[in-house]
């Protein structure tokens, strides 16, 4: 993990913050000995689990406290969805980036706004059995705002 302020770069950026951190994985499981014979892999990564994900992000945060932004990335490596059956090879969730936004303000007194950004590249979901594409979406990009009184 790590977390750094930018102020080291200019004074002006003293309170932008980079963070992220790197989960590595592995993980195998092994059924060649439990009868499931017609299984294309026995031997093979457990179901759901990549075997990294990333996730980096600039944080800003006002001398007040007031206004805040962050910028998110992550990126997660593929998944196994389901097991081959033989002579059908696994199928895998492929990598995807996903980008976030969220910023909060000050709007009038105690009222306080927040927009939020998610999925800003919008990459495809995507499932792959082998070279074959079996399965491909888009969960869309997700806008919102609210607001917040804060009562004293």
């Amino acid at each position: 993990e790590l977390r750094k302020r930018l102020d080291f770069l200019a004074a002006g950026l003293r309170r932008v913050t980079l963070f992220s951190n790197l989960t590595l994985m592995q993980s195998e499981i092994d059924v060649s000995d439990q009868g499931l014979s017609s299984l294309t892999n026995p031997q093979r990564p457990m179901a759901g689990q990549s075997e990294y994900v990333v996730n980096a992000g600039l944080g800003y945060g006002a001398d007040d406290g007031r206004w805040n932004g962050t910028l998110l990335y992550n990126v997660a490596g593929r998944r196994l969805v389901e097991a081959g059956i033989s002579p059908l090879p696994d199928t895998y969730e492929q990598q995807r980036h996903l980008v976030d936004f969220s910023v909060q303000f000050p709007l009038a007194g105690a009222l306080s706004g927040k927009l939020d950004a998610k999925n800003l590249l919008d990459e495809p979901v995507r499932y792959l059995q082998g070279p074959v594409e079996r399965l491909r979406y888009e969960t869309g990009r997700l806008f919102s705002m609210g607001f917040k009184w804060e009562l004293r």
